[in-house]
């Protein structure tokens, strides 16, 4: 025999003492049992069995613990969400907003109401007078204190004094310049005038309403080629002044200026050759 059959017969032997095991295998678990092992579930529904399922350890998918977090929350599941649910419909919330708008417009109405009833009186009663003791003293002397400031602010920024007389003509100056001869009124307010001008007489009349003349009423003006003279008289509620010219003239210009550093309120009029 040679050394290949041998391990062919060896194999076989081997594989012949595997089968008869499992078959004997196979009949003490029937024996056991009172069931042949061919069918498990009826091994598993024997009576006074004792086998042990092993479960299989699955954590639960995040859709189940969604799930889970929010029954832990729900009002059924909270102490005291009842009592929140009956103050909520107390409250109206499930009204029709119809009825709701309706109901807030009364209310409206109402406070309204009570307002109107209650503005007369407010009006009536007196000035509420706030009387405030510290503990080193009261608010008098500071409430003394600041009119004294403001009284002293009054007496540094004190209002110019107002002309509530007519306004006055204290002073006549005149000057020859190149080509014209400036004529001046010193007055004490700001004035209002107008002027007409006769060549045909030779005159330039002032008129200035509301105004008095303190000035000389009368005076010659010689040594120049424009202007002779001049009258000042009273005419109801005005004064006329009267310019006597040599010859022709224009008036360039008449104007009222206001107080600057050398002078005060004045009326200027330029007269030129015609």
């Amino acid at each position: 025999m040679t050394k290949q059959t041998s391990l062919k017969m060896k194999c076989a032997l081997a594989a012949l003492m595997l089968g008869l095991a499992a078959c004997s295998g196979g009949d003490w678990q029937a024996a056991e049992t009172g069931v042949s092992s061919e069918n498990p579930e009826d091994i598993l529904n024997v009576e006074n069995a004792e086998w042990t399922l092993v479960e299989e350890d699955r954590s639960p998918s995040p859709l189940e613990q969604h799930m889970d977090s929010r029954g832990k929350v729900h009002p059924t599941n909270i102490k005291e969400s009842g009592s929140y649910t009956e103050r909520a419909d107390s409250m109206g919330v499930n009204e029709d907003i119809n009825f709701r708008v309706l109901r807030l417009e009364r209310q409206m109405d109402a406070v309204r109401q009570d307002l109107a009833a209650i503005k007369p009186k407010l009006g009536l009663m007196p000035p509420k007078t706030v009387k405030h003791d510290m503990a080193h003293g009261s608010i008098e002397p500071m409430k003394k204190a600041k009119m004294q400031h403001e009284a002293a602010v009054k007496d540094v920024v004190k209002p110019a004094p107002s002309n509530s007389g007519p306004l006055r003509v204290t002073g006549v100056r005149t000057g020859v310049h190149p080509g014209k001869y400036r004529f001046v009124m010193d007055v004490s307010g700001t004035p209002k005038f107008s002027y007409e001008l006769d060549n045909a007489e030779h005159l330039l009349v002032v008129e200035l309403p509301g105004t008095e003349w303190d000035a000389a009423a009368k005076k010659s003006l010689g040594g120049n080629p424009i202007v002779s003279g001049y009258s000042a008289e009273k005419a109801d509620d005005k004064v006329l002044l009267v310019i006597t010219l040599k010859g022709d003239a224009k008036v360039t210009m008449a104007k009222s200026y206001k107080p600057n550093s050398t002078y005060g309120n004045r009326i200027v009029l330029d007269i030129a050759p015609a």
